[in-house]
Parts: C-alpha cells; sequence; structure tokens
C-alpha cells in the first residue's frame, strides 16, 4: 500500500526583515504576492487599468473579496473524478493567461459549447478535422479576428471543441499523483464548468474582486493561505498607491526563493 505525504517548507532559510510588518514568512509572502502580482497585472496592455480611479477601484475590488476561493471543493476535486479536476484547474490557467496577452482573447460563451458539444461527441456544428483548418486558416488574434465577428466566434468555438480533447491527461494525472483512469469526457465538463465559474471581468473593480477570489486557489494543497490585509497592502505599493516596504527585486525574489524550496517528501511503501 502507498502511502503519499506531502509537505511542503512554509519558511524559507532566513526571511528579510522590512519592519515590524512583516513578522513571519506567511507574512512577507502575502505582501510580496500581492506587491508582485499586482505590477504584473500593469505589465502589459490591460485597458481595464489606465487611470488612477481605475487603480483605485482595482484595491476596492481586493477589499470586497472573501479570499477564498471562488471555485467550490467540489469542482476542484472533481466530483470523485480526478479527470473532471484538472478539467477544472486548466480552466484557471487559460483564464489568467488571457489576463496577461496582448494579443490572444476567446468568446468564452462559444469556447464552452466547444466543449460540451466535444465532451458529448456533437459533431453536428463542426468536427475536430474542420475545427483544426479553420483555426490554422483564422488564428485567434485581437488583430486578425475582431472580436464582434462571426468568424471570432466560431474560432473560440473550435478552440473549444479541440481542448475537449486534451494530449497527455494521463501524464498530468501521474504528475499530480491522482488515481483514476483518464476520463476525456469528464476533463472536458471540467474545464467547460470551470470557464463558465469564472468570467472574465468587465471593470477594474471586478477584476479586483476576480483575483481576491483566486488568490488562495489551491494554496491549501501546499499548506499556504495568503493573508488578505498584507497582500492589499503589497497590491497597493503594486500599482503606486503605497510606498514599497520592500523593493520590487527583493520581492520577486522572496517569492521566487519561497516556491524554489517548497520541498515534496514521498512517503513509499512500506
Amino acid at each position: 500500500m502507498r502511502n503519499y505525504l506531502i509537505l511542503f517548507m512554509l519558511a524559507v532559510a532566513s526571511v528579510v526583515s522590512y519592519g515590524q510588518e512583516l513578522k513571519t514568512p506567511g507574512d512577507s509572502l502575502s505582501y510580496c504576492y500581492g506587491f508582485l502580482s499586482t505590477r504584473g497585472l500593469m505589465a502589459g496592455e490591460n485597458d481595464l487599468m489606465r487611470t488612477p480611479e481605475d487603480l483605485k477601484e482595482y484595491i476596492a475590488g481586493l477589499e470586497e473579496s472573501e479570499f477564498k476561493p471562488s471555485l467550490s471543493q467540489e469542482l476542484l476535486v472533481g466530483k470523485d473524478n480526478p479527470s473532471y479536476g484538472v478539467g477544472a484547474m486548466q480552466a484557471i490557467f487559460f483564464l489568467n493567461s488571457l489576463e496577461h496577452s496582448d494579443s490572444v482573447s476567446v468568446s468564452i460563451e462559444d469556447m464552452v459549447a466547444g466543449l460540451n458539444d466535444g465532451a458529448g461527441e456533437n459533431f453536428a456544428r463542426m468536427d475536430t478535422a474542420r475545427c483544426s483548418r479553420f483555426l490554422k486558416e483564422n488564428p485567434i488574434k485581437k488583430l486578425i479576428l475582431p472580436n464582434d465577428s462571426a468568424a471570432f466566434r466560431t474560432a473560440s468555438y473550435a478552440l473549444g471543441m479541440l481542448a475537449s480533447y486534451p494530449r497527455d491527461l494521463d501524464k498530468y494525472l501521474a504528475d499530480m499523483e491522482l488515481d483514476g483512469k483518464p476520463d476525456r469526457v469528464m476533463y472536458a465538463k471540467g474545464y467547460a464548468a470551470g470557464l463558465s465559474k469564472m468570467k472574465v471581468p468587465t471593470s477594474s473593480r471586478e477584476m479586483g474582486r476576480r483575483l481576491g477570489d483566486s488568490v488562495n486557489q489551491g494554496m491549501d494543497m501546499i499548506g499556504v493561505e495568503i493573508d488578505k490585509k498584507l497582500y492589499i497592502e503589497g497590491a497597493k505599493a503594486g500599482v503606486w498607491l503605497a510606498e514599497p516596504l520592500i523593493p520590487f527585486d527583493d520581492a520577486d525574489q522572496y517569492v521566487n526563493d519561497f516556491f524554489e524550496k517548497s520541498i515534496v517528501v514521498t512517503q513509499k511503501e512500506e
């Protein structure tokens, strides 16, 4: 019988102290994480955060969030099907990548339709071969396909259809040490459910709320809980509404060191 014990180091070897505000490794991580993630939102083109008022609204959205995962535990554990849970997590990664991209956009509604049709092997609208050809001929880029065009919506549908046929699902399950056979249909359903739950923000305030809801998503798996107050203090520094307690480069190094020094201990058969 195999028993797996996952232990993560919650403190780095030495904690850099910057005043009384950051007393523990958890305090430092919460502040630095807020600082970095918010500054990251400002790095590319972000139409929602352009004016000083937008930045204040973003912080207000963070303050309104409960800093609890917005996807239910039932969704993440996959309703007793790990492939469903992996699909839901993939939805989070995909949406986060969209937020930081200045070249790619999709219609979530049409992508979800494609995922659901793929799960049900409903090819009345398009089969996978046609989806592949369409995306090759119509790259889903903002500069090529206007967001209000029929081609944009069709490309989004095709993207969802193809996403319902994941490569290396068995490898994802093995890497995450999840039991059970790969289930393409449940993966696609989990992916669609995740996209439906996490809608794309249309204002800086909504962006703040959504980010706050996702900050602790999956953190319990590594024994970490981000402190809301300190994360927001870091976020304020990230949008230049407060003086940073830590220089940006030091904060970046601290977060990288924290996760690099996380240790996974696997206890194999006795």
